[in-house]
């Protein structure tokens, strides 16, 4: 562990650490890592604070995934739409759905064409 670990007696839980290499020919199958005698997960991609982060900068998984959460919670306003009324629909979007589109907004910038589609839709 680190020294910084060791400073403030700090333990890390190694069962959940993970690795992620970005920019090598290897598979992560061919590679390991050891940390004190304990095996490190090396994974093609992370999901750190929300955000699916893979060895390719375009977040597509990400926000296939958002998309597909988004597209869920709108199907379900539309099967209420003569239920409940149009001021309490918005409220539910807004405070719902859009979180969903905007939280960590900087991937859309980097994410492929195909991908910023499902934006403009």
């Amino acid at each position: 562990m680190s020294a910084r670990y060791k400073e403030n007696h700090l333990v890390g839980n190694l069962n959940k650490y993970q690795a992620m290499i970005i920019g090598s020919k290897h598979k992560p199958s061919q590679l390991t890592l050891d940390i004190n005698g304990h095996l490190i997960n090396i994974t093609e991609r992370l999901k750190l604070l929300g955000v699916t982060v893979d060895k390719d900068p375009h977040f597509s998984e990400h926000i296939s995934a958002i998309c597909k959460k988004a597209s869920r919670l709108i199907g379900v306003l539309t099967r209420l739409r003569k239920l409940i009324p149009t001021e309490a629909k918005l409220q539910i979007y807004k405070t719902v759905i859009l979180p969903q589109l905007t939280y960590c907004s900087l991937v859309w910038h980097f994410c492929k064409a195909s991908d910023r589609k499902k934006w403009n839709a």
